[in-house]
């Protein structure tokens, strides 16, 4: 991500389908409010971190494995990170102010309650999922 330096306000950040390398950059656009790099190849996501105004994050149809940062960046609201290779979640700080996440279609066969509870008030889309599959239809309705 070259010449980013005179885009220091630039709100939304639009990638999908275009094989980003690196996020290497990005934390020259402090303004960022989205970023969506959906249906790219692997690509590390923790650049974003540095991102204290990103509101929405979403990096579905990759290969992402590891998506540890969130757990840093308390003001994210929306994650999109469905269709990918997690194979865990991370748990949230208190003061995180998540509202929805979309893990649908990743090989995550269980989260451990203390995880969980720290979702308990964000809306969870975890269709296609090993561990959505496992709940029963009571659990699923609470889920």
């Amino acid at each position: 991500m070259e010449n980013m330096d005179n885009l220091p306000n630039l709100k939304e950040l639009f990638g999908a389908g275009i094989e980003l390398p690196t996020l290497d950059g990005i934390e020259k656009l402090p303004s960022l409010v989205t970023v969506n790099l959906n249906n790219n190849e692997t690509i590390d996501i923790s650049s974003v971190a540095s991102l204290s105004k990103l509101e929405g994050l979403f990096v579905s149809e990759k290969v992402l494995d590891d998506v540890n940062v969130i757990a840093e960046m308390s003001w994210l609201k929306d994650i999109d990170v469905s269709y990918n290779r997690l194979r865990a979640l991370p748990k949230l700080k208190l003061e995180s102010k998540l509202k929805s996440i979309d893990f649908s279609d990743n090989p995550i066969e269980a989260i451990s309650p203390e995880v969980l509870a720290s979702y308990s008030s964000v809306r969870k889309s975890a269709y296609n999922t090993p561990f959505y599959k496992s709940l029963t239809h009571e659990q699923r309705r609470a889920f």
